[in-house]
């Protein structure tokens, strides 16, 4: 085995000679003999005249291969640096068949005496690695960098962390790699390292190679650095996965996990960058050491960046509220203006899910606590722990965020563990009592020149995707969608999120509901439909006062607000939809460019005063170059997007379906019960919003003329939302809480006759489909697209907007003098439904996002398989047991 050390030259004939005599020049002779040039272990010397102008290159080379056959000299024209390396490289190929690697040393570096016999033993003892990097020496300008510690392609990504003075096997070159001979501003080198990353070759760290490197003010690195931005632009186009913010995540998650989760009721930790799997367990003894390993050669060794500290208990508790990709979003993002962030689970009396806050002060009760790796280094070095101890008491020094996770009493099954806070405290304390706190006090403790800080590549990679938080890695296979809603309250356009969410997850799509809320409450059938729940709580969101497209207004955030946190945590979607959530049009164009399939879902025109068009489907048109899809939920608001604009290949029809899955048996069943009352009376039913949308001042009118009349029974089930409405005097005290599971709508449908449907404008209302489905009678005015589901006289009515009041008076009087022909409305209604399903509605959106979501992965290309280590395992969360003593780390 020889090792062949290619030499490019280019006007550095003088130092050519430094460099070779570096190599062969070994140790004064013992015994007084002069020395000369001294063999070195089995090494041949490869000298590459890249068209160099001086004559003395040319002699230089041409002498130093004569004065030793193992030097040989190449020349040729000017191909730059990266051409000279390569024709050395096929040189090697062709004609040293015995060398099992080459070095690559620029005519101005030079190495050590005992560099060639470290290069030898390097490549016996380690034949896994590809490549071996040496520390760096420099001298001129005097620096030395450590680049200790495991490789990475995390670490390589987001900073150069290998020279180009590095032994590369053989097999390397075999594969076809080569340096990029169009680079040339520098940093070709990074550009190889890459690609042979990408080609499944992995670097080692290379101590006592004997590499120096010579640092002068100006040289092609400071050219390098002044065109930094062309060159990185070069080497994203050419190696795509370094702007995939999924790629990223993942090598993140398997390489540097950023989150170090301590369940302290089962002693363990859990490395993770993933709220799906985790890379790592260890014991706690096990990560205290490797916690004082970090704190010393942060570079070299990684204990996590954000410590958690819970209980398995609490991490399945909200892992199956669905909260868990969340939760490590919300604690990392606090942590940016926190010392600690805490979340408490409590239980809450009714039947929905969600969240309150954040706040600030103490929090007694709190199921997690986090802090940054960082600061914990400073409070475990502290000699005192007064500052962190008072972190349990009313007026704690530091910084606590805290925020309140509310749970149905059915969603906890046992009561969650309290107390992290106070189990913080006695973490520190721990750390300060170990043994290994000893590390402190070690040579160079703390000091990290050359390779990056571990715990803090996860900013390092911020800053790759605009400085945002990156979320919770999403390494699925399936296409992941993301709905995006403004709110969740009692509304159509949430309702038909959740049924084509459902309907999507049946297709092997997995599903995230995303909404942009502070202080928010969920229906447990919205909770049910998605795999993941995601809070957005910026507080510009919802802002209406951006600049006016067509009369209608831009969300202010829209297009003027900084945007990077959302956009990367949406970034890691494969498909983005915003169901009638404005404020995230303006993201669309960056996720796209990201690989991001972007949709809106649009329901209805909004009217202004005038009658002119206006809201979310006017917004949709105004993004529609940053958008792939925009989903009309009818085939009237298909055609009129067309008519707006909007080209046909771009607009894809979801038709509304009912929402309540009832079997047709247990339909029929409600049907008939209704029927079995008699006639003695008729119940009418408004269900919905108390908007003005809605036509209240004719429900107020009808209400009116109707709630005295002891033949008819009036209900109306609902609530102001949009707060837009007018006075509503005495009719506020016959106004029934809205209601939201499907037992409760079943049973208000069941008790129906007849739905009225006062609407000065609507889509294609679901509370129409739902009434229908199970033989209510729809009474509605003639809006948007209610004519695609009632068949005037058939199985139900529409009235005029003109005389809507009387005409629904009317109508109402007919009722209740012609009950058999009610019952003929009933059945034809019950019967129109049955076929329309929401299954069968996205079949057409299915195929379609399927073909796009495979032509942007095709696009991103997967270099995954070449650059993750190994894949992470699944978390499996063991059943938690009650702690003899909660916090006993607390002592």
């Amino acid at each position: 085995m020889t090792i062949a050390i290619v030499v490019p030259v280019y006007k550095h004939s003088v130092l050519l000679f430094d460099a070779i005599a570096s190599i062969w020049n070994g140790p004064q002779p013992a015994n007084g003999q002069q020395p000369g040039i001294r063999r070195q272990p089995a090494c041949d010397i490869v000298v590459v005249d890249d068209g160099c102008p001086d004559p003395a290159t040319l002699l230089g080379g041409l002498g130093l291969s004569v004065l030793d056959p193992r030097i040989h000299y190449l020349r040729g024209g000017n191909r730059g640096l990266s051409g000279a390396r390569n024709r050395g490289i096929e040189f090697v190929l062709a004609e040293l068949p015995d060398a099992e690697a080459v070095f690559f040393l620029d005519a101005d570096n030079m190495l050590s005496p005992w560099s060639p016999r470290q290069m030898a033993r390097v490549l016996a003892d380690h034949p896994e690695a590809d490549w071996f990097y040496p520390d760096i020496r420099m001298f001129g300008l005097e620096w030395e960098g450590d680049y200790a510690g495991d490789y990475t392609v995390l670490a390589q990504s987001l900073e150069n962390i290998c020279e180009a003075g590095s032994l590369v096997r053989r097999r390397v070159f075999e594969a076809g790699l080569r340096f990029a001979e169009h680079m040339r501003l520098g940093l070709e080198d990074w550009d190889f390292w890459l690609s042979a990353v990408e080609a499944g070759f992995r670097g080692r760290h290379f101590s006592g190679s004997g590499f120096r490197y010579r640092k002068r003010p100006e040289s092609m690195l400071a050219d390098s650095n002044r065109d930094f931005a062309v060159i990185r632009f070069e080497l994203e186009k050419r190696h795509p996965w370094l702007r995939d913010p999924r790629t990223m995540l993942a090598l993140e998650h398997a390489e540097c996990p950023r989150y170090a989760i301590y369940l302290w009721d089962l002693h363990v930790v859990r490395l993770t960058s993933s709220a799906e799997g985790h890379t790592l367990e260890m014991s706690w003894p096990d990560y205290v050491t490797r916690f004082w390993h970090a704190a010393r050669a942060p570079g070299a060794f990684h204990s996590g960046a954000i410590l958690i500290v819970t209980t398995s208990l609490n991490v399945r508790l909200l892992a199956d509220a669905r909260l868990w990709h969340w939760t490590l979003s919300d604690l990392e993002m606090r942590l940016r203006d926190s010392n600690v962030a805490s979340i408490a689970i409590r239980a809450t009396a009714e039947s929905r899910f969600g969240i309150d806050g954040p706040s600030a002060g103490p929090e007694p009760d709190a199921a997690f606590a986090a802090v940054s790796s960082q600061l914990l280094r400073e409070i475990v070095l502290d000699v005192t722990d007064e500052w962190i101890a008072s972190i349990d008491t009313p007026q704690p020094s530091p910084r606590v965020s805290r925020r309140d996770v509310f749970l149905p009493p059915w969603a906890l099954p046992s009561q969650p563990h309290r107390g992290a806070l106070r189990s913080l405290v006695g973490v520190c304390r721990e750390f300060r009592r170990s043994e290994h706190a000893a590390l402190r006090y070690l040579p160079g403790a703390g000091m990290n020149s050359g390779t990056p800080d571990r715990s803090r590549l996860h900013q390092e990679l911020r800053l790759r995707f605009g400085g945002g938080l990156l979320p919770p890695a999403l390494n699925s296979e399936r296409p992941e969608i993301a709905f995006v809603l403004p709110l969740v309250e009692f509304g159509g356009v949430e309702k038909v999120t959740v049924a084509m969410a459902a309907a999507l997850k049946l297709l092997g799509y997995g599903v995230s509901l995303v909404v942009l809320a502070r202080n928010v409450r969920l229906a447990g059938a919205v909770w049910r439909a998605f795999d993941r729940i995601v809070f957005m709580d910026n507080g510009e969101f919802h802002n209406w006062s951006g600049p006016s497209y067509l009369g209608t207004n831009l969300s202010r955030w829209s297009t003027a607000g900084d945007h990077a946190n959302e956009i990367n945590q949406l970034s890691v979607f494969d498909v983005v939809i915003a169901a009638h959530a404005g404020d995230v049009l303006g993201l669309m164009g960056e996720l796209r460019r990201r690989g991001v399939v972007t949709a809106s879902h649009v329901h209805l025109f909004d009217r202004s005063p005038r009658g002119r068009n206006v809201g979310h489907p006017v917004l949709a048109v105004a993004f529609e170059h940053a958008l792939d899809l925009i989903i009309g939920c009818s085939r009237r608001i298909c055609a009129e997007l067309h008519a707006s604009g909007v080209p046909r290949a771009k607009i894809a029809l979801v038709q509304n379906a009912s929402t309540l899955e009832v079997a047709p048996a247990r339909a029929r069943g409600l049907r008939d019960a209704r029927r079995s009352r008699g006639a003695e009376h008729l119940n009418v039913l408004f269900l919905g919003r108390i908007d003005q949308q809605k036509g209240i001042d004719r429900l107020i009118a009808l209400h009116g003329r109707f709630s005295a009349d002891p033949r008819i029974r009036f209900r109306v089930i609902g609530k102001s939302v949009v707060d837009d409405g007018p006075p509503l005097g005495p009719f506020a005290a016959s106004i029934e809480d809205p209601v939201y599971e499907p037992h409760d709508l079943l049973a208000a449908y069941a008790w129906a006759d007849v739905l009225v449907l006062p609407s000065l404008f609507e889509g294609l209302p679901l509370t129409l489909l739902e009434g229908m489905s199970l033989g209510v009678v729809p009474l509605v005015a003639q809006v948007g697209a209610v004519a695609e589901a009632v068949r005037d006289g058939i199985d139900g009515w529409i009235v005029s907007q003109e005389h809507c009041v009387a005409e629904m008076m009317a109508r109402i009087e007919q009722f209740l003098d012609d009950r058999s022909g009610l019952y003929a409305m009933s059945d034809a209604a019950f019967e129109a439904m049955r076929s329309r399903t929401w299954n069968e509605s996205v079949q057409e959106l299915d195929a379609t996002l399927k073909r796009l979501v495979a032509d942007r992965r095709r696009a991103r290309g997967n270099a995954l398989p070449a650059l993750l280590p190994a894949p992470a395992r699944t978390v499996a969360v063991e059943p938690a047991a009650e702690p003899a003593i909660l916090g006993r780390l607390a002592s």
